[in-house]
């Protein structure tokens, strides 16, 4: 019984060496281009993570670091960036599921740019001298419908 325990275990060394150097030797001949599916991955949902991205990012820093350049510039940044999410988001679902109908497009941008914005504001909330305003969700909402 020993014996064969002491083989199973050399057998089982053989076994994990073949595997660790199939793990260190790449063949450049099996690498193969990203398919399809994956590119458009990259193409249509990137834009929506990266305005995602400045989104928070804008919404993290304190009001005294925003300048103001003119009036009312903080309704229109709250539109427009929420407009081109909106339109990022809707051309992202539509290459991606291209058996939608364009209201269920439409409902389910709208419903994501709400519900984007609702998180925005709460997390404005935890920075330094910013307050959640159910208005700006108002505008970041007319914005994505707009979209």
């Amino acid at each position: 019984m020993r014996k064969k325990f002491i083989h199973s275990q050399q057998e089982n060394r053989a076994f994990e060496g073949a595997d660790e150097q199939k793990l260190l030797s790449i063949n450049p001949n099996r690498l193969r281009p990203l398919d399809r599916s994956s590119r458009s991955l990259f193409k249509f949902w990137l834009p929506v993570l990266t305005c995602m991205g400045i989104i928070f990012y804008a919404s993290s820093l304190p009001a005294s670091d925003i300048p103001s350049v003119f009036p009312f510039q903080d309704i229109a940044f709250h539109f427009l960036i929420y407009l081109i999410l909106a339109l990022f988001f809707a051309r992202a679902l539509k290459n991606s599921r291209s058996d939608m109908g364009f209201a269920r497009l439409v409902f389910l941008t709208v419903i994501f740019v709400f519900l984007y914005a609702l998180s925005d504001e709460f997390h404005q909330s935890f920075a330094p001298s910013r307050l959640p305003s159910g208005f700006d969700i108002f505008i970041d909402s007319a914005g994505g419908f707009a979209g």
